[in-house]
């Protein structure tokens, strides 16, 4: 089989998620049924997985369906970086960042021996046995990866109401800190909503396609939040004061994309940004402790007023 014909083929089948009969394949393809089947028979042997269902039509299968990705080192820094940060910041360990960090050392070693060592250390550092609540997690990001891809809507049963599936279409998969969240359509709510994974109890596909409705855009809705609330559609202005140590530091960062320049004054500096709900600000607003102070909005101020009163409360004895 020549490797235009095999491309050819191999196009036909990614064109379409459906099982198709080889009938089919060889209308599409212009050459008769037998050629079709030697040309199926080559693709295992170029690492290439096919799927048949009862009627013995053909399809790829996606999920194992391998990405030729070619990168530079600079390029693959950037993925070992990206990966780093996901490992850190994610308290459940995932098997898919451990095989691509293994697989990106090993490619690395080649063309440069100590950074490929360091990222398959890496990779093995990361390794550890899975919790159950870990294996349901990965079960789960797996099973929504395929259904994105695929457009086909899932079950989602909740740890807190595992008895009731919600159906759902989706649409995107955002990371933020120690967590993942995948937003999209729930038929319960008609509306666009996210779900936490690690509070997935599992996920089950429908079988079911969907499009994703014309108005969605994910930037549309997270760039308006501070990590993935972005409220009811009403921005809200939010000004900080940082004093002391605190006023360099905040000054080398870019915190948020609503973020203005940083105004200057006798011994402080403010930065004001514009975001759709302030709750997940708040831990980033604490950690600054005394030397940041919210002079925006009124109701933010109160609450970290309110939490400032109830931690003195407890160290009041020291």
């Amino acid at each position: 089989m020549g490797h235009v014909n095999f491309e050819r083929l191999k196009y036909k089948l990614l064109s379409t998620r459906e099982f198709v009969s080889e009938a089919e394949l060889a209308r599409r393809c212009e050459v008769d049924r037998s050629t079709i089947n030697r040309w199926l028979e080559k693709f295992p042997k170029m690492g290439i997985a096919l799927e048949r269902d009862d009627r013995y039509w053909v399809r790829i299968d996606r999920s194992q369906y391998p990405f030729d990705l070619q990168l530079d080192l600079n390029e693959a820094m950037a993925i070992f970086i990206a990966c780093r940060l996901l490992a850190r910041h994610n308290d459940k360990p995932n098997p898919h960042v451990i095989s691509a960090l293994t697989k990106l050392g090993a490619s690395l070693k080649g063309k440069a021996r100590v950074l490929g060592e360091h990222v398959t250390g890496t990779s093995e550092r990361l390794s550890r046995k899975p919790t159950r609540a870990a294996r349901e997690f990965v079960q789960s990001l797996e099973t929504l990866t395929q259904a994105w891809a695929d457009g086909v809507s899932v079950f989602l049963y909740t740890r807190k109401d595992p008895r009731q599936p919600r159906k759902f279409d989706p649409y995107f998969i955002e990371p933020t800190m120690y967590s993942l969240y995948v937003l999209g359509y729930d038929y319960m709510r008609r509306d666009i909503r996210t779900f936490k994974l690690q509070g997935l109890k599992r996920v089950s596909a429908t079988g079911e396609t969907f499009q994703v409705r014309a108005h969605f855009r994910a930037d549309d809705y997270l760039d308006n939040a501070w990590g993935i609330n972005w409220g009811k559609g009403k921005l809200e202005t939010v000004r900080l004061r940082f004093t002391g140590n605190a006023m360099e530091r905040v000054q080398d960062n870019v915190w948020h994309d609503s973020q203005e320049p940083p105004v200057m004054g006798d011994g402080w500096v403010e930065l004001v940004f514009r975001v759709g709900d302030t709750l997940e600000m708040i831990p980033w607003i604490r950690q600054w402790g005394h030397e940041c102070e919210v002079r925006e909005p009124e109701a933010l101020r109160k609450t970290i007023a309110d939490h400032a009163r109830k931690m003195a409360e407890l160290y009041k004895q020291v």
